[in-house]
């Protein structure tokens, strides 16, 4: 057989880096090894895998076809090395926590789904909002942190929970309530509503927004769902939100798509690197996946 498990992993760390130096460092091992390893795989199969740009390495078609295998299977086969273990090893922690409110809607229940499958692990949940998360991961006392951005920090690793829809709410008598969607222009001349916990480290919200081009006339910063729904009923404002907490808000607000294309950002889990086995982070990740998908939290 050509293909071995450190090629696949090889794959996805070379496309998720972008460069055969990066891919090194997450692999824990020589640029040297890797570009071998790289060399010697396409020489076997007889096609490249990647085109050596000055951009980074982007897959060919081959090499996109053996990543989608290898990101279908190293899930599979992390969940199958966990099984594995011996259930009377001594335990392990991982202690998972978040400076966002909005994962509480779902994270407590993927712990436990964790707990389940994790025998040996000892699987906490750290409910205190963290104000600085990335710290808590180097100082060891916090091991998973769920953030809403990704640190481009090589002692980090992210693995990649979901993507989650951000809607406009905005009160039936609003001008722009007929509308299916609010645009770039519309926001500029409004004052926005943006559900953000003062712990939220960063702003990830309105950074998000600004890096897509919606600046807004105003932008008010709530701690609470209650003052969302209250300021856009009271001052004609547009809320932003998750899709799946718009529909809890209030029936009589209406929910428009951020653009006609939409607006999404991802969770993710991080950890240090190396620090955490990746069959637990897989598993979390798995949790989170199922539970999203069955409470619909996405597409509400």
């Amino acid at each position: 057989m050509i293909l071995e498990v450190r090629h696949l992993r090889m794959v996805v760390a070379i496309a998720e880096s972008g460069t055969v130096s990066r891919a090194a460092q997450q692999m824990f091992v020589t640029q040297a090894a890797i570009s071998r390893q790289l060399l010697g795989l396409e020489r076997r199969i007889g096609r490249a895998l990647f085109h050596r740009t000055r951009r980074g390495m982007v897959p060919t078609d081959a090499g996109a076809s053996l990543l989608d295998a290898a990101r279908a299977v190293l899930p599979h086969l992390a969940r199958a090395e966990t099984a594995l273990v011996v259930r009377n090893q001594p335990s392990r922690r991982m202690r998972v926590g978040t400076p966002h409110p909005l994962a509480m809607a779902w994270m407590p229940q993927a712990l436990s789904a964790c707990r389940a499958h994790l025998a040996h692990v000892d699987v906490q949940l750290v409910p205190d909002i963290i104000v600085n998360p990335l710290a808590a991961l180097r100082d060891r006392s916090l091991d998973v942190a769920v953030l809403i951005e990704h640190p481009h920090d090589l002692r980090l690793e992210a693995h990649t929970l979901f993507e989650e829809e951000l809607v406009a709410l905005v009160s039936a008598s609003h001008p722009l309530a007929e509308k299916t969607s609010v645009s770039r222009e519309d926001i500029a001349v409004e004052t926005l509503v943006l559900h953000e916990h003062d712990a939220c480290a960063s702003g990830a919200l309105p950074a998000l927004l600004t890096e897509r081009g919606m600046i807004a006339k105003r932008v008010i910063n709530v701690a609470l769902p209650a003052a969302l729904r209250a300021i856009v009923r009271a001052e004609d404002a547009i809320g932003i939100a998750p899709r799946w907490q718009a529909a809890d808000l209030a029936a009589d607000l209406r929910v428009l798509r951020v653009t006609s294309g939409g607006l999404s950002r991802t969770w993710y889990a991080i950890a240090r690197r190396g620090a955490v086995p990746r069959a637990h982070l897989s598993h979390f990740a798995s949790a989170v996946a199922r539970i999203v998908l069955r409470a619909d939290l996405s597409d509400r």
